[in-house]
C-alpha cells in the first residue's frame, strides 16, 4: 500500500502512517495481542493469534479492497467491476484480517477461489491459517465472553470446543453456536440465543432444532 498523498510507504507502528510525510492513515490492524493457547487435549503447543479489529478509517479497508482489485485485473480476471469488489472484500476479511466472513450474494465459491488462490500464488496476500478453535475464539470474542474462566478452572473456550467435538455431522458455524450456546447456559451467562446465533452467522432455529436433536434441552 502507498501513500495517497506522496506515494510513499506505508509503515505500522502504533498506527497506520506513512513513512515519507507521515500522514496518519488509520489505526494500526492488529490493536491488541493475546496469548492463546491450543485446547489442552489436542497435544499442541500455545500460539499466539492477534485479536483483529478494523481500523477506525474505513479507508484503509478501501485501498486495500482497492489494491488487490488492480493485482486481480492485473492478472487477467474478467468479472464485473461490483462482482470483483464483492470477492476481493470477503478475501481481505478472511485472509487479511483473520475473520470468518459469509460468501457474497451472487458469488459462486469456485469464482472465490479462482481469485483467491491467484492472488496467494502470485504473493499478494499471505492468507491467515484459521481451523475451528479459531472460529470459537472469533465469536467469543465477537460476544466479548474470550477471557471468561469457569468455575472448574478452565477457560470458557476450552469448554466450549470440549462440547463442539462431541457434535457430529454438523457444519462448523452450527456446531460452535451450539456448543457456546450450551455452555454459556451452562455458566449461567447472561447472552440470549439471538445473540449467539448473530455472532455465529446462523439462525436461532438451527440452535434451538440441534439442541433438540441432541438431548440436550433436558440438561439445561
Amino acid at each position: 500500500m502507498r501513500c495517497p498523498e506522496c506515494g510513499g510507504r506505508i509503515v505500522e507502528d502504533k498506527e497506520v502512517v506513512c513513512g515519507e510525510c507521515g500522514l496518519v492513515l488509520g489505526e494500526k490492524l492488529a490493536v491488541e495481542q493475546k496469548y492463546y493457547p491450543k485446547v489442552i487435549s489436542n497435544g499442541y503447543y500455545p500460539r499466539k493469534v492477534f485479536k483483529i479489529t478494523f481500523p477506525s478509517n474505513p479507508e484503509v479497508f478501501k485501498d486495500e479492497v482497492q489494491r488487490l482489485m488492480h493485482f486481480a485485473r492485473g492478472y487477467g480476471i474478467r468479472m464485473s467491476s461490483e462482482k470483483l469488489r464483492r470477492i476481493v472484500e470477503y478475501i481481505v476479511k478472511k485472509d487479511v484480517y483473520g475473520c470468518f466472513p459469509k460468501k457474497p450474494m451472487g458469488v459462486r465459491l469456485k469464482e472465490i477461489k479462482m481469485v483467491r488462490s491467484l492472488l496467494i500464488r502470485k504473493g499478494v496476500i499471505t492468507p491467515v491459517h484459521q481451523d475451528a478453535t479459531d472460529y470459537i475464539r472469533w465469536c467469543l470474542q465477537r460476544l466479548g465472553i474470550d477471557d471468561i474462566k469457569t468455575k472448574n478452572g478452565k477457560m470458557l473456550y476450552e469448554e466450549v470446543a470440549e462440547v463442539y467435538r462431541q457434535i457430529p455431522n454438523r457444519r462448523m458455524q452450527t456446531k460452535a453456536a451450539v456448543a457456546i450456546y450450551y455452555v454459556c447456559r451452562k455458566h449461567g451467562i447472561g447472552l440470549s440465543m439471538e445473540e449467539i446465533a448473530a455472532a455465529c452467522g446462523v439462525s436461532e432455529s438451527t440452535i434451538s432444532q440441534n439442541l433438540k436433536l441432541l438431548g440436550w434441552l433436558s440438561q439445561l
